[in-house]
């Protein structure tokens, strides 16, 4: 029989007493190393790095109602990595998971962030110090209690909704670059589009061109690359002008 998972705040109880120290694999294993492609006697020295993650919580949701796995990963390229996932204890709080990653090769900061209501696609945020990141999260936890969905989520909804009506995979990763404005790498000619999201076309940021912008999902959406290759291709393929005929007399 599986024995019960640690909340958030036995486990940090537990490592700061010591508990997970030792690098032997059956202690790491305790500590919920999940899968690792590093040596096994590594294990420990990547807990007290990636575990300061947990150690920073403060938030009590979090604390009383998540338990943690740990994960070292192997990129096709690059230095292995590692993550931390947040997980529900239990299934009435499914869907508000999320996870932690540090030192991805895949993303530019050092910190990042994916939460199931973002979608684990693309990360929900980033940041290059610990300090910031425990910032997040710890405010993360109030939203996740009260099933707060931030505006942004909406956002990220109405642009792959956009990119897919242009002829892009559903699931294409949609960057949130902040500020209303998010970007993605186009599969049809690998060349970044970014989008820009107002829920009033009187209210936009900064950028954003009304007369281009088009309504999807009950907001407006503008993409200035988009929006050169339209009027590119308008300049190139001129429409014939027609004019009318007078009616004979």
């Amino acid at each position: 029989m599986e024995e019960p998972k640690l909340s958030v705040r036995q486990w940090q109880e537990q490592f700061q007493s010591g508990a997970f120290s030792a690098p032997d694999l059956y202690t790491q294993c305790t500590a919920d190393w999940s899968d690792w492609f590093c040596q096994d006697h590594a294990l420990a020295g990547r807990l007290k790095k990636i575990g300061r993650i947990v150690m920073g919580v403060r938030d009590p949701f979090i604390l009383d109602n998540y338990y943690v796995w740990f994960k070292n990963n192997c990129p096709l390229s690059g230095p292995l990595y590692d993550h931390v996932t947040f997980t529900p204890l239990s299934a009435s709080h499914d869907g508000k998971g999320f996870s932690v990653v540090q030192d991805s090769p895949h993303e530019p900061y050092k910190w990042t962030l994916y939460t199931a209501r973002y979608g684990y696609d693309s990360p929900e945020f980033g940041c290059r110090n610990i300090r910031e990141m425990l910032l997040y999260v710890n405010r993360l936890g109030p939203e996740l209690q009260q099933g707060f969905v931030p505006a942004f989520v909406q956002e990220k909804a109405a642009v792959a909704a956009y990119a897919k009506a242009r002829g892009e995979p559903a699931g294409i990763r949609i960057v949130r670059d902040g500020g209303q404005h998010y970007h993605y790498i186009s599969r049809q000619d690998q060349r970044r589009r970014t989008v820009m999201v107002a829920s009033s076309l009187e209210d936009t940021p900064a950028g954003f061109d009304p007369a281009g912008a088009c309504a999807v999902r009950g907001l407006y959406v503008y993409c200035p690359e988009e929006a050169r290759i339209a009027a590119l291709d308008r300049r190139e393929n001129p429409q014939p002008t027609h004019h009318r005929k007078e009616a004979a007399r």
